[in-house]
């Protein structure tokens, strides 16, 4: 129970409370909103980040989201985009990259693919991308891509190319390709497919323009180095309208690039095509121009090659199939001959010879007594064996032109071979006999001495034969007085009757040994020259 003592206190407790309630109510103004009755009584501000109102005795703080200024009758809620925490005077911006509602108090980060638009978390445009946190998207760069949202942007594949903020990349289409970056054309003498990372050269023998897909191949007769824009004509084609064409048999074009085509020279031939000319194999000839080559003059085509004529015949022009034999009274002293020679007066042979021989060649005896009755054996006699051969004998007597008929006059056969003389010769003259054969006379003649008053010695051009002065017959010569014999010319010389020395062929001709003129000698034909006395081919 309370005493009597403490109840007096609590009534007096009571009474005095009462009374100071009383008091006050009766002396302090009343505190408006947005202040508050300090331990003085007296109204004082609310601080910032607290509110109050009207006659509060405290002031309240403001929750996390809501701010106020001093004195402030409310909080308010912060922006959108800006937060605050308990108590706040002001909102604190969210970081670039973050967003919220108004009234809130913290910040939300906006994801990668994102960025504040607007206040918001948009997405990113297909194009564009974003890290988190992103305060805006930013566009791909060129050569690369993206999707909506994207986080990164992603290269373009090779061969492909995008302008900065593509969402697709674009393949370089052919004739062209990825360089440095960027889709460009190919030069001409290169190609590229579509999506090739680089133009490949043209390939040798092929061509290309500028932006080309592939290599075109030169045409037939027209070649390239690698990497070319045109063909240029092949050696062996020449241009002409536009076109390489080729060379006609006969003509040739050495180099690439020829605008004509050049005839052969004469010994050298081409087939259609050609970029040289071939010299003429031995014993062949050609004219300028020529597509093949023949067989020259003195020579025949022999089971496919060409063959020198033998000795004996001759071909007389280019290109012949067989060599002609020598015709009687004619011959050909070597191979390769291009005409036979005709033997020369008084001299004769048979068809297909290599010389002529006199018809006479020497008497037995060669000397004897003045008497009208001898007998002259001729030998060596030369005329053919044919039975139409006329052979028609005949003497004359020192140096008389009065031609004594032999007798027999007339020789039908190569078996009569004597003259008897029907005149008295005088001492010391010289008979001289002269034989024809079918109206051709000899002017070789053969002489016959008579033994009496014959000359102790011989001038140049005779020798001493049985104490008489015999002449030297042609072919034959004596180049000093007083000689027992006459030479014999060598080969490529020759010399007529009583000679005193013998006469060199022409040069670049040969004769065989004893020849007896000019006619002796045979030219060399082409190909051949003379190489030790003959003509030997080159």
């Amino acid at each position: 129970m309370i005493s009597q003592r403490n109840h007096r206190e609590m009534r007096r407790l009571i009474c005095t409370i009462i009374l100071a309630t009383i008091f006050v109510s009766s002396t302090a103004q009343s505190c408006v909103s947005g202040t508050f009755f300090d331990s003085n009584s007296q109204c004082t501000q609310c601080s910032g980040g607290s509110f109050s109102t009207a006659d509060s005795t405290t002031c309240t703080q403001c929750t996390a989201g809501k701010y106020a200024l001093g004195a402030a009758s409310t909080c308010s809620d912060c922006p959108a985009n800006f937060y605050s925490a308990a108590g706040a005077s002001q909102c604190t911006p969210c970081a670039p990259g973050s967003t919220n509602a108004a009234g809130s108090s913290t910040c939300d980060v906006c994801p990668a693919g994102s960025a504040v638009t607007g206040g918001t978390c948009s997405t990113c445009p297909a194009g564009t991308f974003s890290s988190s946190s992103a305060n805006q998207c930013s566009f791909c760069q060129a050569n690369t891509f993206s999707s909506s949202g994207a986080s990164i942007c992603s290269s373009c594949s090779l061969g492909s190319s995008s302008p900065a903020g593509a969402t697709t990349c674009t393949t370089c289409p052919a004739g062209s390709a990825m360089i440095s970056g960027t889709c460009t054309q190919c030069s001409a003498g290169t190609f590229a497919t579509a999506g090739s990372v680089g133009c490949t050269s043209c390939s040798a023998n092929t061509f290309s323009a500028a932006g080309a897909s592939i290599c075109t191949n030169c045409a037939t007769g027209s070649i390239s180095n690698a990497g070319a824009s045109t063909c240029t004509c092949s050696a062996g084609y020449s241009l002409s309208g536009g076109n390489c064409v080729q060379c006609n048999a006969g003509t040739f074009s050495s180099s690439s690039g020829s605008t004509t085509c050049a005839s052969c020279t004469a010994n050298t031939y081409s087939a259609a095509g050609s970029s040289i000319c071939s010299a003429c194999p031995s014993g062949q000839t050609s004219g300028a121009g020529a597509s093949t080559c023949t067989c020259s003059a003195g020579s025949a085509m022999t089971g496919g090659l060409c063959q020198s004529c033998p000795a004996g015949s001759f071909s007389g022009s280019a290109g012949a199939t067989q060599c002609t034999t020598c015709s009687a009274n004619t011959f050909s002293s070597s191979s390769g001959s291009t005409t036979c020679t005709a033997c020369p007066s008084g001299a004769t042979t048979a068809a297909g010879s290599t010389s002529c021989s006199p018809f006479i060649q020497s008497l037995n005896p060669t000397s004897g007594p003045p008497s009208a009755v001898n007998t002259i054996t001729f030998t060596g006699l030369n005329f053919g064996t044919a039975a139409s051969n006329t052979v028609d004998a005949f003497y004359y007597i020192g140096g008389s032109t009065t031609a004594n008929a032999c007798n027999p006059t007339k020789w039908n056969s190569v078996t009569e071979t004597t003259c008897k003389i029907g005149t008295n010769v005088p001492a010391g003259s010289t008979v001289t006999f002269t034989i024809s054969v079918n109206g051709v006379s000899s002017p070789v003649s053969v002489p016959y001495f008579s033994t009496t008053g014959a000359p102790a010695n011989c001038a140049a051009g005779a020798a001493i034969v049985n104490s008489v002065c015999v002449t030297c017959s042609a072919g034959t010569f004596s180049s000093s007085s007083g000689a027992t014999s006459c030479t014999t010319c060598g080969v490529n010389t020759y010399s007529g009757a009583g000679a005193t020395t013998c006469t060199p062929c022409v040069a670049g001709s040969t004769s065989p040994a004893g020849s007896t003129s000019t006619l002796s000698c045979t030219v060399c034909p082409a190909g051949s020259a003379v190489t030790s006395g003959t003509c030997s081919t080159c």
